[in-house]
Protein backbone atom coordinates (compact mmCIF):
# COMPACT_ATOMS: atom_id res chain seq x y z
CA UNK A 1 0.00 0.00 0.00
CA UNK A 2 1.36 3.26 -0.94
CA UNK A 3 0.83 6.90 0.60
CA UNK A 4 0.99 10.52 -1.12
CA UNK A 5 0.47 12.83 1.74
CA UNK A 6 1.35 16.84 2.05
CA UNK A 7 0.12 20.41 1.31
CA UNK A 8 -1.06 22.04 -1.82
CA UNK A 9 -0.12 25.86 -1.22
CA UNK A 10 0.97 27.33 2.08
CA UNK A 11 -0.91 27.42 5.79
CA UNK A 12 -3.65 29.56 5.22
CA UNK A 13 -4.95 29.27 1.18
CA UNK A 14 -3.38 26.08 0.54
CA UNK A 15 -4.93 22.39 0.60
CA UNK A 16 -3.72 18.76 2.41
CA UNK A 17 -3.53 16.11 -0.13
CA UNK A 18 -3.67 12.91 1.04
CA UNK A 19 -4.32 9.57 -1.36
CA UNK A 20 -3.67 5.99 -0.92
CA UNK A 21 -2.64 3.44 -3.30
CA UNK A 22 -4.01 -0.08 -2.85
CA UNK A 23 -3.20 -1.94 -6.25
CA UNK A 24 -4.19 -0.79 -9.27
CA UNK A 25 -6.74 2.32 -7.40
CA UNK A 26 -5.65 5.57 -6.06
CA UNK A 27 -7.70 6.96 -3.68
CA UNK A 28 -8.23 10.27 -0.99
CA UNK A 29 -9.08 13.52 -0.76
CA UNK A 30 -7.66 16.73 -1.77
CA UNK A 31 -8.87 20.17 0.04
CA UNK A 32 -10.65 19.80 3.25
CA UNK A 33 -14.23 18.18 4.52
CA UNK A 34 -15.92 21.35 3.52
CA UNK A 35 -14.35 22.88 0.28
CA UNK A 36 -12.50 19.62 -0.73
CA UNK A 37 -12.97 16.90 -3.17
CA UNK A 38 -12.79 12.30 -3.23
CA UNK A 39 -10.59 11.30 -5.87
CA UNK A 40 -10.78 7.65 -7.31
CA UNK A 41 -7.95 6.67 -10.03
CA UNK A 42 -7.41 3.33 -11.98
CA UNK A 43 -3.70 2.62 -13.02
CA UNK A 44 -3.17 0.18 -15.79
CA UNK A 45 -0.71 -0.76 -18.37
CA UNK A 46 0.61 3.07 -18.70
CA UNK A 47 -3.32 4.23 -18.72
CA UNK A 48 -4.70 6.40 -15.70
CA UNK A 49 -8.95 6.53 -15.42
CA UNK A 50 -10.75 8.18 -12.71
CA UNK A 51 -12.59 11.12 -11.28
CA UNK A 52 -13.17 13.72 -9.22
CA UNK A 53 -15.61 15.38 -7.25
CA UNK A 54 -19.12 13.65 -7.02
CA UNK A 55 -21.24 12.77 -10.12
CA UNK A 56 -23.03 16.60 -10.56
CA UNK A 57 -19.86 18.46 -9.44
CA UNK A 58 -17.29 15.98 -10.65
CA UNK A 59 -14.48 16.06 -13.36
CA UNK A 60 -13.64 12.79 -15.44
CA UNK A 61 -9.17 12.58 -15.67
CA UNK A 62 -7.82 10.31 -18.26
CA UNK A 63 -4.11 9.91 -19.19
CA UNK A 64 -1.95 8.07 -20.92
CA UNK A 65 2.01 7.33 -20.47
CA UNK A 66 3.85 6.84 -23.69
CA UNK A 67 7.67 6.97 -22.99
CA UNK A 68 8.65 9.62 -21.31
CA UNK A 69 5.36 11.58 -21.87
CA UNK A 70 2.39 12.08 -20.18
CA UNK A 71 -0.68 13.05 -21.90
CA UNK A 72 -4.80 13.34 -21.20
CA UNK A 73 -7.16 14.98 -20.01
CA UNK A 74 -8.82 16.44 -17.14
CA UNK A 75 -12.58 17.25 -17.33
CA UNK A 76 -14.53 17.10 -20.14
CA UNK A 77 -14.41 18.11 -23.94
CA UNK A 78 -16.23 21.72 -23.21
CA UNK A 79 -15.11 22.58 -19.51
CA UNK A 80 -11.61 20.74 -19.47
CA UNK A 81 -8.26 20.88 -20.30
CA UNK A 82 -5.62 18.64 -21.87
CA UNK A 83 -2.62 17.69 -19.60
CA UNK A 84 1.15 17.21 -21.25
CA UNK A 85 3.72 16.61 -19.42
CA UNK A 86 7.31 15.33 -19.46
CA UNK A 87 9.07 12.85 -17.04
CA UNK A 88 12.49 13.37 -16.75
CA UNK A 89 14.64 10.93 -14.01
CA UNK A 90 12.47 12.51 -11.16
CA UNK A 91 11.57 15.43 -12.70
CA UNK A 92 8.04 16.71 -14.01
CA UNK A 93 7.58 19.49 -16.13
CA UNK A 94 4.47 20.46 -18.94
CA UNK A 95 1.39 22.27 -18.92
CA UNK A 96 -2.16 21.66 -17.77
CA UNK A 97 -4.18 23.84 -20.50
CA UNK A 98 -3.09 25.64 -23.54
CA UNK A 99 -0.66 28.32 -24.14
CA UNK A 100 -2.51 30.86 -22.15
CA UNK A 101 -5.60 29.59 -20.27
CA UNK A 102 -3.95 26.59 -18.12
CA UNK A 103 -0.83 26.54 -15.67
CA UNK A 104 2.55 25.21 -16.11
CA UNK A 105 3.96 22.22 -13.76
CA UNK A 106 7.07 22.30 -12.40
CA UNK A 107 8.40 19.52 -9.55
CA UNK A 108 10.40 17.02 -8.28
CA UNK A 109 11.14 13.70 -6.64
CA UNK A 110 13.69 13.12 -4.21
CA UNK A 111 14.50 9.38 -3.92
CA UNK A 112 16.22 9.76 -0.76
CA UNK A 113 13.73 11.79 1.38
CA UNK A 114 10.63 10.57 -0.77
CA UNK A 115 9.75 14.03 -1.17
CA UNK A 116 8.02 15.42 -4.23
CA UNK A 117 8.30 19.29 -4.47
CA UNK A 118 7.88 21.90 -6.60
CA UNK A 119 5.39 24.48 -8.10
CA UNK A 120 2.24 24.36 -10.37
CA UNK A 121 1.62 27.68 -11.51
CA UNK A 122 3.47 30.70 -12.32
CA UNK A 123 5.01 32.81 -10.00
CA UNK A 124 2.40 35.55 -9.30
CA UNK A 125 -0.73 32.73 -9.45
CA UNK A 126 0.74 29.45 -8.24
CA UNK A 127 0.89 26.73 -5.13
CA UNK A 128 4.17 25.37 -4.10
CA UNK A 129 3.77 21.41 -3.47
CA UNK A 130 5.40 20.04 -0.76
CA UNK A 131 4.62 16.32 -0.22
CA UNK A 132 5.70 12.49 0.67
CA UNK A 133 5.51 9.95 -2.04
CA UNK A 134 6.09 6.57 -0.67
CA UNK A 135 5.26 3.85 -3.60
CA UNK A 136 2.48 5.62 -5.80
CA UNK A 137 4.03 5.66 -9.14
CA UNK A 138 5.41 9.52 -9.92
CA UNK A 139 2.83 9.87 -13.37
CA UNK A 140 0.13 9.03 -10.67
CA UNK A 141 1.14 11.38 -8.38
CA UNK A 142 1.86 13.88 -11.16
CA UNK A 143 -1.79 13.53 -12.39
CA UNK A 144 -3.76 13.25 -8.90
CA UNK A 145 -2.08 16.81 -7.81
CA UNK A 146 -2.58 18.41 -11.15
CA UNK A 147 -6.35 17.61 -10.41
CA UNK A 148 -6.25 19.40 -6.96
CA UNK A 149 -4.92 22.12 -8.43
CA UNK A 150 -7.32 22.59 -11.27
CA UNK A 151 -9.94 22.30 -8.80
CA UNK A 152 -8.17 24.64 -6.64
CA UNK A 153 -8.72 27.09 -9.28
CA UNK A 154 -11.92 26.54 -10.19
CA UNK A 155 -12.77 26.79 -6.15
CA UNK A 156 -11.11 29.70 -5.79
CA UNK A 157 -12.68 31.36 -8.80
CA UNK A 158 -10.09 31.57 -11.11
CA UNK A 159 -11.30 31.04 -14.34
CA UNK A 160 -9.48 28.29 -15.72
CA UNK A 161 -10.56 28.46 -19.30
CA UNK A 162 -10.95 32.31 -19.66
CA UNK A 163 -7.52 33.45 -18.64
CA UNK A 164 -4.07 33.26 -17.96
CA UNK A 165 -3.45 31.07 -15.11
CA UNK A 166 0.20 30.69 -13.94
CA UNK A 167 2.40 31.13 -17.03
CA UNK A 168 5.62 31.64 -16.22
CA UNK A 169 7.85 34.25 -18.04
CA UNK A 170 10.23 33.55 -21.12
Amino acid sequence: MGKFKGRLGGDMIGWDIDFTLEGNFLRGRFGGAILGKDLNLTWQRNRLEGRYGGAVDGKDIQAELSENKLTGRIGGAMMGNDLDLSLEYNNISGRVGGAGLGFDVNFSFDPGTRTLSGRLGGVTVGKDLEATLDDIPLPVAAVAVCAAYYEMLLTQGVRVQAGAVGHSPG
